[in-house]
Formats: C-alpha cells, structure tokens, sequence
C-alpha cells in the first residue's frame, strides 16, 4: 500500500486559492449574469487583433512551439530598448518567479526577503523549493518600509522582492527609492538579485511619459542587479494565454534558458 510521503515543506504549505470562475459562480449560486471584478483580469477582453492572430494559427496548435520563442524575445527586445539577451518568457511571470528561486536559492542556506502582504507566489514558490521567507510588513498606509525591508537582507539573501504598484493597493514606491534600494543591495550584497514585479506599471499614470516616472524598466536605467518581471495578464488582456516576460541580467536569462 503507497503511503504518501511529501516533504514537511510542502505539508505545511497553504495552497494559492484563485477566484472563482464565472461559470463557478453561477453554478453556485444559481445566477444568470455574472460581473466578475475578482482577478484584476481586463474587463474589456482580448483585443481583436489577438483574435484574429489566434484563428490565423489555431490550425498550427498541434506543433510544438519554437524553443525560447525568439520572435516575441525580439519584438519585446525592441519595445523596452533592451538586449534580446535579456529578455525571458515563461508560463505568466509566475514560473519565472519560480525558476529564479530554483537557480539562485540552496534549500537549508540561503531566504527570500518581501513584503507582507504580497503578491502570494514570492512566499508560495520560496516554502515550495524549501528556502527561508523574510517578511516585512507594511506601514499602515500600505506604503513600503524600505530601509526595513533592507534590514532583513543578510550574506544568505539571494532574492528581494518589491512590486510596482502594489497589488491591491496600488501604491508605487518613488522611483529613487528602489533605486537607492537596488544600489545598497550592490554595494552591500553582491550575490542578492533585487526583483522588481511591474506587472501592473501599464496602469501607472496615463501616458509611456507617466509610467517613465515610476518604473525602472521604462526609465531606460536598470541596474545591473534588478531583474523586472511584466505580464500580458493584466492591460493587454490574455491571462488565459499564461504568459509573462522578465528581463534579467544578461548571464542570468542565459542560464534562465539552460534551465
């Protein structure tokens, strides 16, 4: 008889519980209609230009996709002014969260530092691969205690994680802070990989001149030990398609593609 035997990790662990669908809903509480604000998924829906591309290649589905898909590297390449050595893609920026903490983190040696609350796929993903989490709270207003966040870093700290803006309360450090965050980090810990998760910058301001104000990525400045996470899931409308982009230190997206 098979007795299951996980590790203590994940035994303890309290699984990610998403929202419900809407056809969930209905079933379960016997409604017609349905307006779902859960998910921060775009209420308007996919752009027609996607559902043309999609029914374009819908006949291709049965092939295997080109590895590392180099055409949207490229293309995403060209729109942040980056290196294509710099650019990954991954199954929503979920599992490129996950992949950076299998790469960089030693089980028993080395933590994770963020925030808490926070984005629950950082203190998830860190539990699952057995790593220590380091948690700061937010200041009361939701803002973020930088200096304390810092405090918690130590020679063991592979990763920090700091969203811009914040889910759910969308509040946006000032752009000088995470900066400066970034640069103690350098200066102090050579080996901690600071990661800034912009997955909701396209809602920061109302203009590409608005978000240069709050983003590392757009400023065109990043520096050599940030890494920025992004998404299609939230402006653009495709969390169905589960995919999301990182743009890593060169060296690190290599190994990000061995990986």
């Amino acid at each position: 008889m098979y007795t299951c035997a996980v590790r203590p990790e994940i035994a303890a662990l309290s699984a990610y519980v998403p929202g419900m669908s809407i056809a969930e809903i209905q079933e379960k509480y016997g409604l017609a209609k349905v307006v779902k604000m859960a998910s921060n998924e775009n209420p308007l829906g996919v752009s027609p230009l996607v559902k043309e591309a999609l029914g374009l290649h819908a006949g291709t589905a049965f092939r295997y996709p080109q590895g590392g898909n180099p055409r949207l590297v490229a293309a995403l390449a060209r729109t942040h002014g980056v290196s294509s050595d710099q650019v990954v893609v991954g199954n929503g920026s979920d599992e490129i969260i996950d992949m950076l903490i299998r790469m960089l983190l030693v089980p028993g040696k080395h933590s994770v530092v963020c925030f808490d609350p926070c984005f629950s796929i950082y203190p998830i993903q860190a539990q699952v691969c057995g790593v220590e989490v380091r948690r700061q709270p937010l200041n009361p207003d939701f803002s973020f205690d930088l200096d304390a966040l810092f405090a918690l870093v130590d020679d063991g700290t592979r990763l920090v994680f700091v969203t811009t803006p914040d889910n759910p309360s969308g509040y946006c450090p000032p752009l000088a802070d995470v900066r400066r965050l970034a640069q103690r980090l350098g200066e102090r810990f050579p080996h901690c990989l600071l990661v800034v998760d912009e997955a909701y910058m396209d809602f920061a301001g109302d203009s590409s001149e608005d978000e240069a104000r709050f983003s590392l990525l757009a400023s065109g400045d990043v520096p050599d030990n940030v890494a920025i996470m992004r998404t299609f899931s939230k402006s653009y409308g495709l969390a169905g398609l589960r995919l999301g982009y990182g743009i890593l230190p060169a060296e690190l997206a290599q190994y990000y593609w061995r990986a």
